[in-house]
């Protein structure tokens, strides 16, 4: 219809109307009147699909990627179907022509990690082809579309960031479709766009290709979120093909905070380990046991007397390092210094073995006993250490034979070996 400022005696208005035989028209319409509807009544087999709900997400990370999920309501508005749906009549190819068997939809090249699910889960009856410049996915609902019939599914890929996503210093700009292709001839009645933006975004700006209806701001909470994160929220109805155009929305974020949240965790992980350090060796009993407080005690003096009996037995060596050198140098002044050096380490060991003996009496009178044993085996190891320097004596001055020194060596010897196996499984029982 033309509208003319100017009188006009005579106007027509072409109708031109799809394919199909045209049953009947109001032939007494007035182009000229707004307020009057012209009616055409003809036949159209094909499908007469709609969305009536198409609920876009798009979550920006800074972390490289960008992603997209629509939730989807198409209804097939045409001949409402007669009777029951049979899948034998169906796949012998009746009602193929007035029915809708797969929709297809075309996704950015880039697209990756494509899903496509409805109420009951993942639907593997789909196909995707990755073309040149676009990724073809063709999406088969479970049942096929008839007049009357709908159908609810959700469709999801990633993108990665460097492609709609445009830095310079902390200014960024966010470029991405309004609406994707969903299927031929699409018509939308509703949608509603939400972009999701990082957390401490500012200077929120928008640009679109088109008249938008920008609704209040929300707040949206995910992971390790404080603040949370901004959420643009755009409404646009009655949306066709070329409708599907690239919008932009440009924010500021300082990149500081994009370690914020990795050095919570770090944190948080730091804080754990930290209070569990801490509770195992806290005593949080309300009565000490003192049972185990008594077994601790008794297991301190134990390898204290260990570890002095061992120092002792390192001297026993010293001792026949000692008087074997004395035999070779035969330098009486430097073994006697030596010896007595000697003698005076292994006092002092045994004091502190016989103070430790009198605390663990009091605890544990078995382990006192072995103890005691350990002592007097000390003292007759020292007595043939004291017999052997006597012979050795002897012998470098002419008393006995050369002779009668070995064989008193030998015998002295056999005792020591005999000594200090009682002492180590004396010590390997304590």
């Amino acid at each position: 219809m033309y509208l003319s400022a100017y009188p006009t005696e005579k106007q027509e208005t072409l109708v031109v109307l799809p394919k199909g035989e045209i049953l009947a028209y109001e032939e007494k319409t007035e182009p000229v009147k707004k307020s009057q509807r012209g009616k055409f009544n003809y036949e159209n087999g094909s499908p007469f699909l709609a969305v009536t709900s198409l609920k876009r997400i798009i979550e920006v990370s800074l972390w490289g990627n960008v992603a997209v999920e629509d939730t989807v309501d198409i209804v097939h508005y045409g001949a409402a179907l007669r009777g029951a749906f049979s899948r034998l009549d169906y796949q012998r190819g009746i009602g193929h022509h007035a029915s809708v068997p797969a929709l297809k939809s075309v996704l950015p090249a880039s697209a990756r990690d494509i899903y496509y699910r409805d109420e009951i889960g993942n639907i593997s009856t789909s196909t995707v082809k990755k073309l040149f410049d676009s990724t073809e996915v063709e999406l088969q609902p479970r049942f096929p579309l008839f007049g009357g019939w709908k159908t609810h599914y959700v469709i999801g890929y990633n993108l990665p960031a460097h492609e709609t996503l445009f830095k310079k210093g902390e200014k960024f700009a966010l470029k991405m479709r309004f609406l994707d292709y969903l299927y031929d001839d699409q018509v939308i009645d509703e949608a509603t766009l939400r972009v999701v933006l990082p957390e401490t975004v500012t200077n929120i700006r928008l640009e679109s290709p088109f008249d938008v209806e920008r609704l209040s701001d929300e707040v949206e909470k995910t992971y390790l979120d404080t603040s949370g994160r901004t959420v643009v929220v755009l409404k646009k109805t009655n949306l066709v093909e070329e409708h599907i155009q690239e919008f932009k929305i440009y924010f500021d974020f300082h990149m500081v905070n994009l370690f914020r949240e990795p050095a919570m965790v770090i944190t948080a992980f730091f804080l754990l380990f930290a209070v569990i350090m801490v509770y195992v060796r806290l005593d949080f009993s309300i009565s000490k046991d003192k049972s185990s407080e008594s077994q601790l005690r008794v297991q301190a003096l134990v390898n204290e007397i260990l570890s002095c009996h061992s120092k002792r037995s390192a001297l026993y060596q010293t001792y026949e390092d000692v008087v074997s050198t004395y035999k070779v140098n035969k330098e009486n002044s430097q073994f006697t210094n030596e010896y007595r050096k000697v003698e005076n380490d292994h006092k002092a060991l045994n004091q502190k073995i016989s103070t430790l003996h009198a605390k663990i009496r009091e605890l544990w009178s078995e382990g006192a006993d072995k103890v005691q044993e350990l002592q007097n085996l000390d003292s007759r190891y020292r007595e043939l250490l004291q017999e052997g320097v006597s012979q050795t004596e002897r012998v470098l001055s002419g008393k006995i034979t050369k002779q009668q020194y070995q064989t008193s060596d030998a015998d002295i010897g056999a005792k020591k070996v005999s000594l200090i196996e009682k002492m180590e499984a004396i010590t390997e029982s304590l």
